[in-house]
């Protein structure tokens, strides 16, 4: 599943190449939060990223429509991760205090301008994202961070964005999880968080269109 939809991100970004008058590529900043709910005897906290870097191609599909993919490498910090209670209420004990993640991230989204003209105004978009863990650390215990994670997780992508400047645009996107981060039989995460990302449009920039 995972090669398969790397494949899928990587043909849109070369077949793409060949359409060049409606096909745009650049660079992403930004960065993202979350809230890690669990169902089961554990709880979680919170999360921030760092600065999140990437790039994404863009095709147009009609005067309204386009697909969009990026690919994110990104650094998140979790606080106060993964309480587990005690059995007669004896307080909970907390497993991680803070966990640093690096992953890869890749969205693959469908877009839709409110305007009769693609990339001039506000738009939807939505679609689906793959998180693979590259790495992770503990302020404590990292050792019993082996196997806590799955490598790979998935996530529902819904928002709005904004195009300014002709070359760049603003994009809010809300993010829920529909795979259990965690690798447990007895826990399911349900993380809930927002991206913030800000696109910049190279190809358009060179050739100044």
């Amino acid at each position: 599943m995972t090669r398969l939809f790397y494949t899928i991100l990587l043909a849109l970004f070369f077949s793409s190449v060949s359409y060049a008058q409606k096909f745009s590529y650049g660079v992403i900043l930004g960065g993202n939060a979350y809230d890690i709910e669990v169902d089961g005897p554990i709880s979680g906290g919170t999360a921030t990223s760092s600065l999140n870097f990437g790039a994404f191609a863009e095709y147009q599909i009609s005067n309204r429509f386009g697909i969009k993919a990026n690919l994110i490498s990104n650094k998140t910090t979790e606080r106060h991760s993964y309480d587990i209670s005690a059995p007669n209420g004896g307080g909970d004990t907390r497993i991680f205090d803070k966990i640093e993640l690096k992953t890869l991230q890749a969205h693959a989204l469908l877009k839709f301008d409110f305007t009769d003209s693609y990339k001039t105004g506000m738009y939807l978009a939505g679609g689906f994202r793959m998180t693979s863990i590259l790495d992770e650390d503990a302020e404590d215990d990292t050792e019993l961070l082996d196997g806590f994670y799955n490598s790979t997780n998935y996530g529902a992508l819904l928002g709005f964005g904004i195009n300014i400047l002709k070359h760049f645009n603003v994009e809010l996107l809300g993010d829920y999880s529909i795979s259990n981060v965690i690798d447990s039989d007895t826990s399911k995460t349900q993380n809930l968080g927002l991206y913030l990302n800000i696109y910049v449009h190279i190809g358009s920039l060179i050739s100044n269109k």
